[in-house]
């Protein structure tokens, strides 16, 4: 299906987006990988999905969306080097949010099904095949991959489980870690759902699932494995994404209310 078919330039929130590679075929399954000054890994982790890819029955029907979020390490000089006609690469010229990349990721995707995962591979690629399997099994609308085990030396995973608390309680939603960027979708909900996505940053992951739910949409979770990546200096903004979290939850208090 052509993205063309399937978006329209409404999901365009930013006007500095550029891209290369940019590739019209029969794609079935898109890979969102937003990225920010990460110069030191991206290379590898490409590789590793490519490499795991290659050995799926998908082999000869995805792609891979890389999408820079206004890096200022040579992240975009690594991406513009890249000669593959499965990879398309996508560069905001200022730092956005890791929301804010899969909308773009969504634009330029061609795919009926969208995968999304962090660059540093803390989930590493192949839980995409159990992943893919239940979504397919179930016909749900977003799958959500969560770890197995909860390393809490990892800021991320308290951040996740504090955020699967709190959301439990204001909105009843129980699935695991809802904050969580590993996922499966459907495009046309992801289009939905992040179009009433307000928060850019982290804390639109946990905001998009409760729009689905509100939407009626099935959202299902799965056990997958998680790598708690040591040596590497957290991109997240401590304090900026405590303070949008509280931002959101407020907002979204407001709406029912509203309602």
């Amino acid at each position: 299906m052509k993205h063309s078919k399937r978006l329209d330039k409404s999901m365009s929130m930013n006007n500095d987006i550029l891209t290369t590679h940019f590739v019209v075929s029969d794609i079935m399954l898109s890979i969102i990988i937003p990225v920010f000054n990460e110069e030191s890994i991206l290379r590898g982790t490409l590789d590793r999905i490519i490499m795991h890819m290659e050995t799926t029955k998908h082999k000869n029907a995805y792609e891979v969306v890389i999408v820079n979020d206004g890096s200022t390490d040579d992240t975009r000089t690594i991406m513009n080097r890249i000669r593959n006609k499965k990879v398309v690469c996508v560069h905001h010229d200022t730092n956005h949010g890791i929301t804010s990349a899969l909308k773009t990721g969504l634009l330029f995707s061609q795919g009926d099904t969208i995968a999304t995962f962090d660059s540093d591979m803390s989930y590493p690629i192949y839980n995409i095949d159990r992943m893919l399997l239940l979504y397919g099994n179930s016909m749900a609308d977003i799958v959500i991959g969560i770890p197995r085990v909860l390393q809490t030396s990892s800021f991320r995973c308290i951040l996740s489980k504090t955020s699967n608390f709190i959301e439990s309680i204001l909105f009843g939603i129980n699935l695991g870690a809802i904050s969580s960027v590993c996922r499966i979708w459907d495009a046309n909900a992801m289009k939905k759902v992040l179009l009433n996505t307000e928060d850019d940053g982290f804390a639109g992951l946990t905001e998009s699932v409760i729009h689905a739910r509100r939407m009626k949409m099935k959202v299902l979770s799965t056990k997958v494995t998680y790598n708690n990546i040591t040596g590497r200096k957290s991109r997240m903004n401590l304090w900026k994404t405590i303070k949008a979290y509280i931002r959101m939850n407020i907002r979204l208090l407001g709406d029912e209310v509203g309602k």
